[in-house]
């Protein structure tokens, strides 16, 4: 068989020169095996951009391939398993190498990728044993999991940087490939080779879940988080276990999700019993530490359920209200399951918000497990089909009465029955929360022009929502934002309005995540031309220092919806009111709006509440400052 090869490549390099020319072809796409496995030296086409995926896959005789200058992308596994191929220039202006390209080169040596390159797909030089030196491109996104281990010392030539398999006098040794690019930024940083004294000695445990987890794993934000850690508190923990498992990759979640890696001590705000507002100094490192020293001395550290947990979820990031409830309810945790447990650290939050008290402004109460079971639980109603399952699962997340589903789905339905529109302006009105606010500052009526603008600039990372009327959202948004309007609240008649009531609609204001964090219900009466909202209401779990922006992320609403209606209707809105009882905002509306000297009337909510909350009128009959005028945008 040996024999008939040489023959035939002696053959083939007589007739064709042992050269491949495909000339025509933008993409380079070889499908005859037979003709291309036998050649010595491969040369794509001159007007060549792109070289197609398994192209020159298992060419194994092929030692040379030349690239054309004007080369932008090597597909995947393009070369992958030329077994021969020891030479080839990466030409100037490559910008994309994907997945194995060069995967099972076992000839290769060296190659100097240019810097135009900005993507080196996953196990690139995979198996590429003989590689000794690589030229690494500046910009690349990519620079950790592309290479063969052997590849560990990085150098720096002139302006250039080099991976070797060799250490050099000036060389630094990297042991993880995530710490590339880190260690490239900051190589003239004076704090490096101290740097590099934690990084190298960091547990590759430890490494993968942080960068794994980073917010922004193409940067150095996740090296930084690493070295902020607390390492010695989870090297001191896993020297208790590591004799005993082989699960440390659990282990290492377990430690964030109980602050064994938070460096500094947190303040935490609390509620005392007398309703007044103290903070907490807690230093969850020592405390998380503790805990963890104590389930394993007492053999109740379970790692078989933590790889269980840990497979589960994608991203863990510390919450101090999350370990406080694993620490008080550890045991009933595990006896409930991983899935369960799992299911609790990663719906969290979006659970927490839903247990409040049905009074008042929905105080937020301790979160317990027979709460997130019930919220867990499918079958906690009767009657649910395929026409109320959505009904079924966004009040089961907030109330366990048979008799609120079947209220909830008798609204639903009568909302289909009567027709009612789903949005005052017979269309959707919301913000993407990457356009720029810029663009619409000129229509939000102000006092201070200069100061919103600024407000604005800031509030972009909140976008506006007009609720659709059809959206059983608009019957728990009070458990959302702290307030009473929900099915269980005073205020049910608000939250019943805004899908049963033609000219009321629900406004909400989403964080980053796209969680509602605040909401107004406004009523538009279309003849005499004006428009109440009833009040501004924020999730108490936001941070005050965010109000400001969730103020100017709701004049902007207003002023849009305003501009809207007024195009397309007639008689035209003249202005828009606010109420200020329980306004969560009065300061920043009272800094810059002005006060209304009409009180206009607002619907009588009360007309669909339920019996025992008859009478309640809202919060805007008392006073009300005016968000949006037409005089003022006329001038």
């Amino acid at each position: 068989m040996k024999i008939f090869k040489k023959l035939f490549l002696r053959l083939r390099s007589s007739k064709n020169d042992d050269v491949l020319n495909m000339d025509g072809f933008r993409c380079v796409s070889v499908k005859n095996e037979f003709d291309k496995k036998f050649l010595d030296v491969i040369t794509v086409p001159n007007n060549a951009i792109v070289v197609g995926p398994l192209c020159f896959e298992n060419c194994e005789y092929t030692n040379q391939i030349i690239l054309p200058k004007h080369l932008k992308k090597i597909d995947a596994m393009a070369f992958a398993n030329c077994t021969s191929l020891s030479k080839i220039q990466i030409p100037d202006g490559l910008t994309h190498i994907s997945d194995r390209a060069f995967d099972g080169c076992t000839s290769m040596t060296h190659i100097d990728l240019p810097n135009s390159i900005t993507h080196i797909g996953k196990n690139c030089f995979d198996k590429c044993s003989c590689l000794s030196k690589v030229k690494l491109p500046m910009f690349a996104d990519n620079l950790h999991n592309c290479f063969p281990a052997q590849l560990c010392y990085l150098t720096k030539e002139k302006n250039n940087y080099y991976l070797s398999d060799k250490e050099t006098k000036n060389s630094i040794f990297v042991s993880q490939p995530y710490f590339i690019k880190y260690i490239i930024h900051h190589w003239y940083d004076n704090k490096l080779k101290k740097t590099l004294n934690i990084l190298n000695t960091t547990p590759y445990e430890v490494v993968g879940f942080f960068h794994d987890n980073a917010t922004y794993k193409n940067g150095d934000g996740f090296v930084d988080d690493i070295l902020n850690a607390n390492l010695k508190k989870y090297n001191w923990l896993s020297s208790k276990i590591i004799n005993k498992t082989k699960f440390m990759s659990p282990f290492v979640k377990l430690c964030c999700l109980f602050g064994v890696f938070e460096k500094q001590p947190l303040k935490i705000k609390r509620i005392s019993k007398k309703g007044n507002v103290v903070f907490d100094v807690i230093d969850y490192s020592q405390k998380g530490s503790e805990f963890l020293i104590q389930l394993i001395n007492n053999n109740k550290l379970n790692l078989i359920i933590a790889e269980k947990i840990n497979s589960a979820l994608k991203n863990v990031k510390f919450n101090p209200a999350l370990a406080e409830f694993i620490f008080k309810n550890y045991d009933e945790l595990l006896k409930q399951g991983a899935t369960f447990f799992a299911q609790c650290c990663d719906k969290f939050d979006v659970v927490q918000k839903a247990h409040t008290s049905n009074r008042g402004g929905c105080r937020q109460l301790a979160p317990t497990v027979e709460f997130f079971k019930s919220c867990f639980n499918k079958d906690k109603f009767n009657g649910v089909n395929a026409s109320n399952l959505h009904t079924a699962h966004i009040i089961g997340m907030f109330y366990n009465n048979q008799d609120t589903f079947e209220r909830a789905d008798e609204i639903v339905k009568s909302h289909r029955q009567k027709n009612v529109p789903d949005n005052i302006l017979e269309e959707d009105l919301n913000e993407n929360i990457f356009n720029s606010v810029k663009n619409h500052i000129k229509n939000i009526e102000t006092i201070s022009k200069s100061t919103l603008s600024n407000l604005c600039d800031v509030a972009e990372k909140f976008s506006y929502e007009f609720l659709r009327k059809d959206d059983v959202l608009n019957l728990v948004l009070g458990k959302l934002c702290n307030c009473c309007a929900h099915m269980e609240g005073v205020g049910d008649g608000i939250a019943v309005s805004a899908m049963l009531h033609p000219s009321v609609q629900n406004i909400v204001i989403k964080n980053e995540e796209g969680d509602i964090v605040a909401k107004s219900t406004m009523f538009v009466n279309r003849e005499l031309g004006y428009a109440v909202c009833n009040t501004f209401k924020v999730n108490s779990m936001l941070r005050y220092d965010k109000f400001k922006y969730i103020y100017a992320k709701f004049k902007k609403a207003i002023s849009d919806f305003a501009t809207e209606y007024n195009q397309k209707y007639t008689p035209k809105l003249q202005v828009v009111n606010v109420g200020m009882g329980f306004n969560d905002l009065s300061q920043f509306i009272r800094a810059y709006d002005k006060k209304s000297k009409m009180i206009l009337n607002s619907l009588n909510y009360s007309a669909y509440s339920k019996k025992k909350y008859n009478g309640y009128q809202g919060d805007a009959y008392h006073e009300q400052y005016t968000i949006w005028s037409q005089k003022d945008i006329s001038k």
